[in-house]
């Protein structure tokens, strides 16, 4: 077997055949890995899978080619993880105690799965010693054929030997898919795993090539980070989606050419030409109608181009669908049409377009210097107020909590009810580099607000301190045009020589208007490093919430705020944290017994009181947010701060203790009906 060092060197440097020497002597550990965490044959495979376009992206990042297989085999973990915590609960109102709905497999088929996996377990353990060893090493707990063989003291070809015998002896006893599955003997896998590399690569030939041998290739979805420099790119998308995205048009035609349909639909039913109108490409809007793509075809949401238009404010796009017969009473999954859509956005032009009227927003003037920036992020404003002018902390080292989304909201929000701009500071490592970083911003729809810096890891410590002087640069010029800056930075840049202090002297001294300053890091509050302890406010993310639905997913009991409006804002604060905390050791109870759990005489009505009311302020402090509004449907909601802490202080004073929990989501100030 070729040594291990020299093939990853030489896939670092670019050598696209190593890599795919790497595939196939990994797979089978990578599924097999994948599987023991999922227990998923299909789930293991697609975790596997992007394990490897992972690694592929990253592998530069790797300094130490011999420690290749451990590195890989925690990337496996990471997707195999992200996978698991894709299957979200279903949300229930637990007021009363609803009748749970069936799940998909119902009990006889839930109570199948239970079998077939004691049966698995029985017959592992069945195994003759020698057998079962081999097993739970290779298969359970993911060692290499090699790794195996050194733990048990034996000859490779000895471990080959036992693991054929343990499949024969479990074939007769478990399904044949669990453990006689190899990635090796499937040619898709790695099939799929070029196509995705090619596509990346933009290698236009090596596609062609692919999908004329495995035409199939064609109707794959693409998973995390396959994308042409798409760190963001959306889960379950084809090929023809991602050209339409990025608005590469000789890829779609290349695509078109060899077969694929510019009518299909993603995993969530969206056609091409969804995608190429949410992300504003004009020019791939008008190939995709001139080849034949229906503008007319609801995808999530039963909404249609034409509303996506709209919702994301592309008059010309909304021109050129209108005049491929895109219908204007077509209505979305919430009774909506898309003049609706530009009524409730305030969008004068694109509704008179489509043969009405609407009256634009109101301008907010910006925030004085010295006060609160009420962001309008009900969560935020009540809990962890963010200081205007000040120094401010968004940190959280999970993923899949809608970190960027609220990012981007906050992007949004100081833009369009401040009157700002902002600035963000980054350092490019594997694929999160500056171009596929406007590829998501453009993708939430701030890509017009926002100026990018963006360095290299390997940057020294002078460039480093170069790039943040060019951004200051650009702040200082919008600032004597009367704007403010939200100035964003990742850590792994602000904690850099000499940066820190550059980034202090512009918050203490602006030139014009204030400059806002959000640090942006991977940190758990409580141990951040020291130059990010005790900032004027920072916040972080709850699971919990994310599981529940409850977006956004911020960590109320965590994030705190030493500037508040006035003491009865603070007192607010303490007092809804306190029953937040509260309700964190409660919870588990609740979970398992509902309210009547503490109707025994262990607990007194305080304890119910405190689940009641914490639930009602986990549900109110939830909101839609408008760069989630193509894919949820549902208006944006900027709440007034004297809202957001009216309706606070109503939940903790029991004033909405009978109120079902549910009707308090989504909402500014509750409603007269209740009072």
């Amino acid at each position: 077997m070729e040594e291990l060092a020299p093939l990853v060197i030489e896939a670092q440097q670019g050598n696209d055949l190593a890599f795919g020497h790497l595939v196939e002597r990994f797979q089978d550990m990578a599924y097999f890995r994948a599987l023991s965490v999922t227990e998923d044959s299909q789930l293991a495979q697609d975790a596997a899978q992007e394990a490897f376009l992972d690694a592929y992206c990253s592998l530069s990042q790797l300094r130490e080619p011999a420690a290749f297989a451990g590195w890989f085999r925690r990337i496996v973990f990471k997707h195999a993880d992200r996978q698991i915590r894709g299957r979200r609960p279903s949300l229930v109102a637990l007021d009363n105690t609803p009748d749970l709905a069936e799940t998909a497999l119902g009990p006889e088929g839930m109570l199948l799965h239970w079998q077939q996996q004691e049966m698995v377990q029985a017959a592992v353990q069945a195994l003759p010693a020698a057998q079962r060893q081999a097993v739970e090493l290779f298969y359970l707990q993911n060692h290499t054929l090699s790794e195996t063989a050194a733990s048990l003291a034996v000859p490779v070809s000895t471990i080959k030997k036992r693991l054929f015998d343990a499949r024969q002896n479990l074939k007769a006893r478990i399904s044949p898919m669990t453990l006689t599955y190899r990635p090796s003997q499937d040619k898709q896998f790695a099939n799929r795993l070029k196509f995705f590399i090619a596509l990346k690569h933009n290698d236009l030939v090596q596609v062609r090539q692919l999908v004329r041998r495995s035409p199939e290739l064609l109707e794959t979805f693409t998973e995390w980070g396959v994308g042409s420099d798409s760190w963001y790119w959306p889960l379950g998308t084809k090929a023809v989606h991602l050209a339409a995205g990025t608005g590469n048009i000789p890829l779609l035609d290349l695509l078109v050419e060899v077969g694929s349909d510019v009518n299909t639909a993603d995993k969530f039913g969206n056609p091409p030409l969804d995608r190429a109108v949410h992300m504003g490409q004009i020019d791939m809007v008008r190939r995709l109608l001139e080849l034949g793509a229906e503008p007319n075809i609801q995808g999530q949401q039963l909404r249609q181009p034409l509303h996506t238009a709209v919702i994301r404010n592309h008059p010309e796009i909304v021109r050129l669908l209108l005049e491929a017969g895109a219908e204007k009473t077509a209505e979305d999954g919430n009774g909506r049409t898309a003049l609706d859509w530009a009524r409730i956005k305030g969008l004068p032009e694109i509704a008179r377009m489509l043969g009405g009227q609407a009256q634009a927003p109101e301008i907010v003037p910006a925030s004085p210097t010295g006060r609160n920036w009420q962001t309008g992020v009900k969560i935020i404003d009540l809990l962890a107020p963010l200081k205007w002018g000040g120094r401010n902390g968004m940190f959280t080292p999970i993923s899949g909590i809608g970190f960027d989304v609220l990012l981007a909201e906050l992007v949004h929000n100081f833009a369009v009810y401040q009157g700002g701009h902002t600035v963000q500071l980054g350092l490019a490592r594997g694929d999160f580099t500056a171009e596929s970083r406007r590829l998501w911003l453009r993708n939430a729809g701030v890509e017009k607000i926002v100026t990018l810096f963006f360095g290299q890891m390997s940057d020294s410590a002078a460039r480093r301190q170069h790039l943040v002087r060019q951004a200051i640069q650009e702040t200082e010029t919008h600032t004597r045009n009367g704007r403010p800056v939200l100035f964003t930075i990742y850590t792994d840049l602000a904690l850099s020589e000499g940066v820190m202090e550059m980034l202090d002297n512009v918050v203490a001294n602006p030139a014009t208007f204030p400059v806002t300053l959000l640090y942006i890091g991977g940190h758990s509050i409580g141990a951040e490093p020291p130059p990010l302890a005790n900032l004027d406010a920072a916040f972080t993310f709850d699971r919990g919430r994310a599981k529940e639905g409850l977006w956004p997913a911020i960590d109320g009991v965590r994030s705190y705020s030493q500037t508040f409006v006035d003491t009865e804002h603070a007192e607010l604060a303490r007092g809804a944290r306190r029953l937040l905390a509260r309700y964190v050791d409660l919870a588990l109870i609740y979970e398992n017994q509902g309210l009547a759990g503490f109707d025994m005489a262990l607990y007194d009505e305080a304890e119910k009181t405190a689940v009641i009311r914490a639930r009602r302020l986990h549900y109110f402090l939830a909101q839609p947010l408008v760069v989630a509004e193509p894919w949820t449907m549902r208006p944006a909601q900027n709440v007034p701060l004297a809202e957001t802490l009216e309706t606070a202080a109503g939940i903790l004073d029991g004033r909405f203790d009978n109120v079902p929990e549910t009707d308090l989501a989504q909402i500014g100030q509750w409603s007269p009906k209740w009072t």
